[in-house]
């Protein structure tokens, strides 16, 4: 049986959010990267240790002090309004359809959430492409990383490129902010095991 897209459209605003420290040259470079890309309903939210301003269009910055990673997402997705969050670290930036090809996936209400691989760019530099391959050769999530090529159904992804629904989200009450380092296994544990959600896995929806 088909089942019923809960999207209501077919273009949902996405709200994209990005924890930093404090605003660096990544995010300087990347921000204009986001906005060129193919899908154009989104609102980018950066979150700041420090009080600072951009000049970006559809962008904000809100200040959060000292909070760890998990504590900063979590600010983030209350201060936006998307039916979908996007989740990207200011080391990562899209690919222009990263979300024509990831946002088709929520019109299936079993989806929380949907991943894609993480690429080191070519024109990286050769330190850069071992630290990549590197980061290929591990266990657990980071097999998901850089190998498959194939659609799959996964059970764990970082959040550095993790798009997720927000009313799942909201049912699992978000990062639980006792973790530092594995808040993103949690999460994604909550989405699979408590919301008996799937996960989805596109080698389409890539970061750099």
């Amino acid at each position: 049986m088909k089942e019923k897209s809960k999207l209501g459209k077919n273009n949902p605003l996405v709200s994209i959010i990005i924890p930093v420290r404090k605003i660096g040259e990544y995010v300087m470079n990347h921000v204009p990267k986001i906005l060129e890309m193919d899908y154009k309903n989104i609102e980018i939210i950066i979150v700041s240790e420090a009080k600072e301003t951009v000049k970006f269009p559809k962008t904000k910055v809100i200040k959060v002090g000292r909070v760890n990673p998990a504590g900063k997402r979590n600010a983030g997705v209350k201060e936006s309004n998307g039916e979908i969050i996007a989740f990207i670290d200011d080391d990562a930036y899209p690919i222009r359809d990263w979300l024509v090809h990831a946002i088709k996936y929520f019109e299936n209400d079993e989806i929380a959430a949907v991943a894609g691989p993480q690429i080191v760019p070519e024109e990286s530099t050769f330190m850069q492409k071992v630290s990549g391959y590197v980061y290929s050769l591990g266990a657990g999530k980071q097999k998901y990383v850089y190998t498959p090529t194939k659609f799959q159904y996964i059970d764990d992804y970082p959040t550095c490129n993790l798009i997720v629904r927000r009313k799942c989200f909201e049912e699992i009450n978000g990062f639980n902010t006792d973790y530092w380092g594995g808040e993103d296994t949690k999460l994604c544990y909550d989405l699979t095991q408590k919301l008996k959600k799937k996960m989805a896995y596109d080698p389409k929806v890539l970061v750099w």
